[in-house]
């Protein structure tokens, strides 16, 4: 997004970085991954917890309403591109669907490691803390041992990463592989393949065999967007997900040629916004993929506060992928 851009969007009762930082899944997910450079970044998540000292508020110079962004964003092709861009008018008119903000009822996330001496931070107060660290299936029961009574969670890639082109029993013991180590969280992809083709019935019934393997961890479903040709695809795949079972849908893997866009954000959060009203269930939204700045950061924690309200943004049900930001982040909130 262009700096111009951003400085049209106004933003109302701005969020703090620190509560931004408590929704961060600090992610290492590379090809040369191995079992020290694990444990180190493990070591390394630790060091952020328990409890440096926070300075109040939030910085001047982070803000998205100056500096700007590291990067430009493309429009979506077809479908709802006048309703979709949040470039036009400012974010406040155009992003949030929804008159008021909402005060949803936030569930706790099921299953996984009890928090001994963490808690969310509010306003920038407390001790910094990332929700989770996201790692491949085979370096699970190591991050669990690493991070056991830190209050941060331990995420999974599963079911044929990034792509997910296996077969879908491969796909589920995957899933059980990475709950047997000790995976509080599974990030799955979505079958874009089958979407595209119209094959609705298959996406949703991946989805629900895949929360079943969760064996009651949390699922996040990974859409992919960059995938995605238009904003009503974008949309029936969140539906779908959601439907599926999913309690997160998340915009990238941050392997592919696009990553999160405010555009895509946009048409997900208000699904997320359709799907609750009518199912009562509480979904969480999860932007990943190129997120590298705070500014960034901070832009789409405010969407979602917008459509969903200033209650949602907490780790139950907002969460960044971040691997460079992480760092970022903590330099400014221990100046």
């Amino acid at each position: 997004m262009k700096n111009e851009e951003l400085a049209e969007a106004p933003i109302c009762s701005p969020i703090s970085l620190g509560r931004v930082f408590s929704c961060i899944d600090n992610t290492t997910l590379n090809a040369t991954d191995n079992d020290a450079s694990v444990e180190a970044f493990c070591r390394k998540t630790l060091e952020y917890t328990p409890h440096a000292p926070l300075k109040g508020g939030r910085q001047k110079d982070v803000s998205p309403l100056k500096g700007g962004m590291q990067k430009d964003v493309s429009p979506l092709k077809g479908g709802r591109q006048k309703d979709v861009s949040p470039l036009k008018g400012g974010m406040q008119k155009d992003v949030s669907p929804l008159k008021g903000e909402r005060q949803n009822e936030v569930s706790p996330l099921k299953g996984g490691r009890q928090e001994k001496n963490a808690s969310p931070l509010e306003g920038g107060q407390g001790g910094v803390n990332v929700a989770a660290v996201c790692v491949y299936p085979r370096f699970v029961a190591q991050a669990a041992r690493v991070l056991e009574g830190s209050g941060i969670k331990v995420a999974s890639v599963a079911g044929a990463f990034p792509h997910g082109q296996l077969p879908l029993e491969l796909k589920v013991e995957e899933v059980k592989y990475a709950v047997r180590q000790g995976a509080d969280e599974i990030d799955m992809v979505l079958s874009r393949g089958a979407l595209l083709a119209g094959d609705y019935d298959t996406v949703r019934a991946e989805v629900a065999a895949m929360k079943q393997a969760c064996g009651g961890r949390t699922l996040k479903v990974i859409l992919e967007t960059g995938d995605l040709p238009t904003p009503d695809h974008i949309h029936r795949a969140a539906m779908l997900a959601m439907e599926g079972g999913a309690e997160f849908i998340k915009t990238s893997t941050g392997k592919g040629g696009v990553g999160a866009t405010p555009e895509a954000a946009k048409v997900m959060l208000e699904a997320i916004a359709e799907y609750v009203k009518i199912s009562k269930k509480t979904i969480g939204f999860k932007a990943a993929g190129g997120i590298s700045t705070p500014e960034e950061a901070l832009l789409y924690a405010e969407m979602a506060k917008n459509v969903m309200g200033d209650k949602y943004i907490n780790k139950q049900t907002f969460r960044i992928g971040a691997s460079r930001l992480t760092d970022k982040l903590y330099s400014l909130l221990t100046i």
